[in-house]
């Protein structure tokens, strides 16, 4: 009835998705975010089709779009922790899975990923690789103590989601 209806594109999107018609998704989702830029679950999801492509820059910025759009999703996130991570933005990273935190005090592998990226892939300055090894020490530590006190159950899907490669 509506071929530019910003939510039908967006819905249509996520069935082809489901369906494993990523391309075709992709680009219901981009018509629709043209249509209506202010539609956070669409900026979203295109942002972790951009995330499987490991194209992190504009994983990032889509992410960031949608957490200005709803500023509470722990997994928007958690998922720009990890696109920054992957555009090699340790500190940014940080800052965006300490928002996952506060915004779920659970999400184990929020936590972990804070802890991973204690250990940049490229250090922006000396100081900053010499310190490295002391705050991913200190963020290891506080990781054991909050398992071992909340004993998450899903704490063991959180160690294999990122490794410690850059020690």
């Amino acid at each position: 009835i509506d071929p530019n209806h910003a939510g039908a594109l967006g819905n249509l999107g996520g069935l082809m998705s489901e369906r494993g018609a990523l391309q075709e998704a992709e680009t219901l989702w981009e018509r629709s975010l043209g249509i209506e830029p202010n539609a956070a679950p669409i900026a979203f999801n295109l942002g972790m089709a951009r995330v499987r492509e490991r194209r992190w820059s504009e994983a990032a910025s889509l992410l960031r779009q949608s957490l200005s759009l709803d500023a509470r999703q722990p997994d928007a996130a958690f998922w720009l922790g990890n696109a920054l991570m992957g555009a090699g933005h340790a500190p940014e990273a940080r800052a965006a899975y300490e928002q996952a935190i506060k915004l779920d005090g659970g999400f184990a592998k929020a936590r972990w990923g804070r802890a991973m990226a204690a250990l940049p892939a490229l250090p922006q300055s000396a100081s900053e690789q010499l310190d490295a090894p002391a705050i991913f020490r200190s963020e290891l530590i506080k990781l054991r103590s909050w398992v071992r006190a909340q004993r998450p159950g899903d704490a063991v899907k959180a160690v294999g989601a990122q490794q410690p490669f850059y020690i």
